[in-house]
């Protein structure tokens, strides 16, 4: 049976790894911006950008929050007859 004093040290252990397991979790980024979007300094805002974004589907939905069909289809709609 453990003492009164080792359960509270191995209960502060625990606790301590815990913290310790999500701060790194927490931090961890794979990059601090994505090289996508590093780009659009750069380059412009869209007129340079939108190339690149007509090859990635899940990068034209994350700037544009809507599909290419969709796009295509409000473009079609606000063109000039």
């Amino acid at each position: 049976m453990l003492s009164q004093r080792a359960k509270r040290n191995l209960i502060l252990c625990l606790l301590l790894r815990r913290r310790q397991k999500y701060a790194v979790r927490k931090n961890y980024r794979r990059f601090d911006a994505h090289p996508f979007f590093a780009k659009r300094g750069q380059f412009g805002a869209f007129a340079h950008v939108f190339p690149d974004l007509l090859k990635d589907n899940v990068k034209f939905f994350g700037y544009l929050r809507m599909t290419k069909r969709v796009f295509y289809k409000l473009l079609e709609l606000i063109e000039p007859r």
